[in-house]
């Protein structure tokens, strides 16, 4: 089975994917960090399962704009259930601790205007 990524440009991946935010509380983080993993393992462990198959990927998209941006993917409508990257890379994960014990996290696509401030303890 052939699976499609890559690190932007000419992969499907690449003209789709946004940088993504992982917001996550101290509890969950030091649970990973306790059980071994580095900030890239667990990287690696989320892009390797951010994969959806060719047809869910296009299933809101215009294959006229996919097969005019990318021609060499045009063999992905004869194989729809291909595994594609829906982001280009491990590397455009990136991670925040927030907080105190919460017991959940949350997964934030970009878009937004960030504003970074300085907080300091009361």
């Amino acid at each position: 089975m052939r699976t499609v990524t890559g690190t932007g440009g000419a992969s499907a991946a690449g003209a789709l994917a946004l940088g993504l935010v992982i917001v996550t509380t101290a509890a969950a983080a030091d649970t990973k960090l306790k059980a071994g993993w580095t900030p890239k393992e667990i990287r690696e462990a989320l892009h390797r399962s951010t994969k959806l198959s060719f047809r869910k990927l296009m299933l809101n998209k215009e294959y006229d704009s996919f097969r005019q941006a990318h021609p060499e993917l045009a063999w992905l409508e004869d194989a729809p259930d291909t595994p594609v990257s829906v982001n280009p890379s491990a590397e455009c994960f990136e991670f925040f601790v927030v907080g105190a014990s919460a017991g959940r996290s949350q997964f934030c696509f970009g878009g937004t205007h960030s504003v970074t401030r300085a907080v300091g303890r009361t």
